[in-house]
């Protein structure tokens, strides 16, 4: 809704009212508060009693003990600054007990300051290449501590995988693990490097975390590497420096607002029973999109946090409503995160709808510990952002064409069905993996193209891992059985390795087992050194050191099955001349 008086509204939660007789004199004496700060029998028939005082303009009973109380303030009073609008607000009330800001409405001259996002929910989808009919996809490079070169591997890998967006872990900001400009001009690079060879629309968001006098001068930088967005904190940095962010022409990228510190604007709101702070859909809905937010991620329900599912959709609620606003502002992405996994996104999308920006960290990047590649992959398939959606409609499309006829007009008869041979890569059922060829490759390079099928659809070879120091050489990786929504407890893998190969030196808490498929090779574990052929199998105990080669003398490549835990721990990268843990 927007006024036309010239005024702006808010309404307050009210608890422990004794009487509506009660309820109505805390309002009076929050208007009071929120305006003068002075008793009323100092303003009384005064100008500023008449003007600039707070006008209670209703309160009524919502529960036991509890009232709405509907304040209206004259616009001049906020100074046509974000900051003291919502000092008005909330200011000094913000200290008292048992009372909490539930909503805001706005006059049409405040909503002309501050019209919202730039981009919002099609801007975004237009900008990534996204359809209209699933979510968004969104992970977050880390943990704090990793190089910039490692990172921007990382966000390559992702990007290839296909996330929409990576953005920075919030906690990224300008350590020396991985300095800002650095992390931004490797990261920005990377993603550009996977969006060339894909053809896809990723966008890089780094955080911009910063001192009040860089904050500027770190987004233009972003701006200037080819970032695709912002990662802000409004808790920290402030809801102006977002909002004057969101308003830069020079600037025109998508914000995306975090919620770090933001749960001192709830006042413990959180807690069952507790009247205080901001509700959660004006804190994490309504501010950030007047303050020009195209995305606002917020804590979902059964994740680390304690926001309960109501909670939750009120603050989606916010951040699509056409009503509680001005209609010319436009929605922005509800991004549910804080702990969420792969297997809840089905739950999310039934509970919200499909205008989500879904964001998963660590159950992405724990997916497929060596290549993160494999985790985008099966989180966009989880969002039905995969070809499974792609088969689908061609097959709604084919169902629905004409039926051949015999030439004359009438209707072939139809064949008798016949059960299909083929099933989907994707998915917990049976499966048949063919092998194309396992015909090993001469003169020292590795095959271009998968060896490996399921049904009508090549299984893809990525990476061997994802790591900056490429402890490794001329190997690469297919993941066949564990990582597409298979329940088993182990994974299989199809590894291959050129002449003068190896996979890396190191050590890890699970076992495994390696069967030679093609060629010829060596493993080392521990002092051991055992050549290996096709109808070999070679078992790795747990912490034992251990490499498979393939020796450059060798003119064929090496290739082999690898069988793992599902559950496993990290590899631990051994100096093979030190024998000591590389750090």
């Amino acid at each position: 809704m927007v006024r036309t008086d010239g005024r702006f509204a808010v309404t307050y939660l009210l608890a422990n009212c004794a009487s509506l007789e009660d309820a109505q004199r805390r309002a009076k004496d929050i208007a009071l508060e929120q305006t003068v700060e002075l008793p009323a029998a100092l303003v009384e028939d005064t100008w500023c009693g008449a003007n600039v005082v707070g006008k209670v303009e209703g309160v009524k009973p919502k529960s036991d003990g509890l009232f709405l109380a509907n304040i209206s303030y004259d616009d001049d009073t906020a100074g046509d600054e974000l900051t003291q609008l919502i000092n008005v607000i909330f200011g000094n009330t913000s200290i008292y007990p048992g009372v909490q800001v539930t909503d805001v409405e706005l006059s049409s001259r405040l909503h002309s300051l501050y019209p919202g996002p730039k981009f919002g929910i099609d801007g975004l989808r237009e900008l990534c290449g996204a359809p209209n009919n699933a979510p968004l996809v969104m992970t977050a490079l880390k943990p704090m501590g990793t190089s910039a070169a490692d990172l921007a591997h990382m966000a390559y890998r992702l990007a290839v995988g296909g996330c929409d967006i990576i953005k920075d872990d919030h906690g990224l900001a300008n350590q020396k693990y991985a300095p800002y400009e650095e992390r931004v001009k490797l990261c920005s690079a990377a993603v550009a490097r996977a969006n060339a060879e894909t053809g896809k629309k990723c966008i890089y968001a780094p955080c911009v975390n910063a001192p009040a006098h860089l904050v500027h001068s770190r987004a233009m930088f972003a701006k200037q590497q080819g970032a695709g967005a912002l990662l802000v904190l409004p808790g920290i940095c402030g809801f102006d420096a977002m909002r004057a962010l969101a308003a830069d022409s020079s600037l025109n990228l998508p914000i995306l607002c975090h919620p770090a510190m933001l749960g001192l604007g709830l006042g413990g709101s959180s807690t069952p029973g507790c009247v205080h702070g901001f509700s959660h859909e004006v804190l994490f809905g309504i501010l950030p999109r007047l303050c020009g937010a195209d995305a606002c991620i917020f804590p979902n329900y059964g994740g680390r946090f304690g926001f309960t599912k109501d909670e939750c959709q009120a603050i989606c609620d916010a951040c699509w409503s056409t009503s509680r606003l001005a209609p010319t502002t436009k929605p922005c992405l509800p991004s549910p995160g804080g702990g969420m996994t792969l297997e809840r996104i089905g739950e999310m999308r039934e509970v919200f709808g499909n205008d989500l920006l879904l964001l998963i960290g660590g159950s992405l990047l724990g997916h497929d510990r060596d290549d993160v590649a494999n985790g985008a992959r099966y989180f966009m398939k989880c969002a039905g952002r995969g070809d499974d959606d792609q088969r689908e409609q061609k097959g709604k499309e084919k169902a629905t064409a004409p039926a051949p006829d015999d030439g004359d007009g009438n209707p072939r008869p139809a064949k008798a069905a016949r059960p299909t041979r083929f099933t989907p890569l994707e998915g917990n059922h049976g499966k048949l993996f063919t092998c194309t060829d396992l015909t090993p490759t001469a003169g020292g390079e590795l095959p271009t193209e998968s060896r490996w099928m399921c049904g009508k659809e090549p299984v893809p070879t990525s990476a061997y891992k994802q790591d900056a120091k490429q402890t490794w050489s001329k190997i690469n990786r297919t993941e066949l059985i564990g990582m597409r929504g298979e329940s088993t407890h182990f994974h299989v893998r199809y590894f291959e390795i050129a002449p003068g190969g190896h996979s890396t030196f190191e050590h890890h808490v699970h076992e495994h087992v390696v069967i030679p498929l093609s060629g010829k090779g060596e493993a080392q574990v521990l002092g051991r050194m055992w050549d290996m052929k096709v109808g070999d199998v070679c078992y790795v105990a747990p912490r034992e050191i251990h490499q498979f080669r393939n020796p450059a003398e060798n003119t064929e490549s090496f290739g082999f099955l690898c069988i793992v835990n599902s559950n496993r721990d990290r590899p631990v990268t051994v100096d093979p001349n030190t024998k000591t843990v590389c750090g």
